[in-house]
């Protein structure tokens, strides 16, 4: 089961729009929801990969929450990890760490269920 939520963020001069997806059991790991913001516009990817405070407020949902993983999907190739296991980090997915999503995945600290 999932739900989508549009959200909004404002800014001085701009309206930017995330989209919010819920997942209450994840496709990638059944014991865990799954949060998924994804940009509504490209220049809304643009400023996920540039800015890092806007990534931040991301970053912090996901601490704030207990998550175990935060990524951004900024419309390449490549997802960016940013947060794994209550510690930032700069990797991709694929990369060679991580050379798909399971792959990530299995790497999500498991608390007792």
């Amino acid at each position: 089961m999932s739900t989508t939520i549009r959200s909004a963020m404002r800014t001085v001069e701009k309206r930017w729009e995330i989209n919010l997806t819920v997942r209450f059991t994840s496709w990638l790991q059944p014991h865990y929801a799954s949060l998924e913001f994804t940009a509504a516009t490209t220049k809304m990817s643009g400023l996920f990969e540039r800015s890092a405070s806007v990534r931040a407020v991301y970053t912090d949902l996901t601490v704030a929450s207990g998550g175990v993983c935060c990524t951004l999907d900024i419309e390449s190739d490549a997802l960016h990890v940013c947060w794994l296991n209550g510690q930032p980090i700069q990797d991709t997915v694929p990369g060679q760490r991580f050379p798909n999503r399971p792959a990530l995945a299995a790497t999500w600290a498991h608390r007792g269920r």
